[in-house]
């Protein structure tokens, strides 16, 4: 993370609003396993997929759930890879233990 430094612009985005969980599999299984957070930025919206548990799985993060509306352009920031253009959701697999860092900007 030290030299990611699409991972720092967030951390460093000039409107300083902190992400808020947005989703969390105990909705629906009671279990605090996978999550989905997001936060507002000067450019668009972070996305931050989260896997606690030891095997890999899909999550899947809504718009309406990250606040966001119409098409999006949707960036893996580790990967450092335009991942397209989605309408309504966006889904990755995230490994066990790991998580998947997304900007999602309007298309």
């Amino acid at each position: 993370i030290l030299s990611n430094t699409e991972a720092i612009a967030v951390n460093q985005d000039a409107l300083g609003i902190q992400a808020n969980r947005v989703w969390s599999s105990h909705l629906t299984a009671h279990l605090d396993q996978h999550e989905v957070w997001a936060g507002k930025l000067v450019d668009g919206t972070a996305v931050l997929l989260s896997n606690r548990d030891e095997t890999a799985v899909n999550i899947t993060a809504t718009f309406s759930d990250v606040g966001v509306s119409g098409p999006q352009h949707v960036r893996d920031l580790w990967l450092h890879r335009d991942m397209g253009t989605f309408t309504g959701s966006y889904g990755a697999t995230v490994p066990g233990h790991g998580v998947v860092l997304l900007k999602f900007t309007p298309a």
